[in-house]
């Protein structure tokens, strides 16, 4: 198992990819599909990240090999709390979703690690209170050798 730390959070999915509707003429007459397109804001996350990655981790990277299989698990600190809670705000947590942050993460390690994102078996994503400091911290495993789940991170 590899762990990695990486400064700052990934961009939403709304904010890294966009839906693009494509018209497709066949027998029938003419079909849509949607195909989803990296945004600027997700391009530029994407190198970024994959550079940061590929000059830090270069020993970590090595466990991706072609067609092993992986788990990633992926921890994000970030500003969940709402502040006037209880009395001045109706709910105590914010609206950051966890999984909305980690597929533009997900295609940015396989593409440092020059693999596909299909090797990836399980990926599980938790936030916590960043205490204002935000950060992503990424533990990768080879599924074959440590498990489904792997047992550093259930304490077996």
């Amino acid at each position: 198992m590899i762990f990695i730390q990486l400064p700052g959070l990934p961009p939403s999915e709304n904010h890294a990819y966009f839906d693009k509707v494509i018209p497709v003429s066949n027998k029938g007459g003419v079909k849509h599909i949607v195909k989803r397109i990296l945004r600027p804001e997700g391009s530029k996350y994407k190198k970024e990240i994959g550079s940061y990655l590929v000059q830090k981790y270069p020993t970590e990277l090595k466990i991706m090999q072609l067609n092993v299989p992986l788990g990633l698990a992926i921890l994000l600190d970030m500003d969940v709390l709402n502040k006037g809670w209880p009395k001045n705000a109706k709910t105590r947590y914010k609206k950051n979703d966890a999984a909305n942050r980690i597929k533009i993460l997900q295609d940015a390690i396989a593409s440092a690690g020059g693999i596909d994102d299909s090797q990836l078996m399980t990926t599980i994503a938790s936030k916590r209170e960043g205490m204002g400091k935000e950060a992503t911290y990424i533990w990768l495993w080879n599924v074959d050798e440590e498990g489904f789940i792997a047992r550093g991170l259930v304490g077996s």
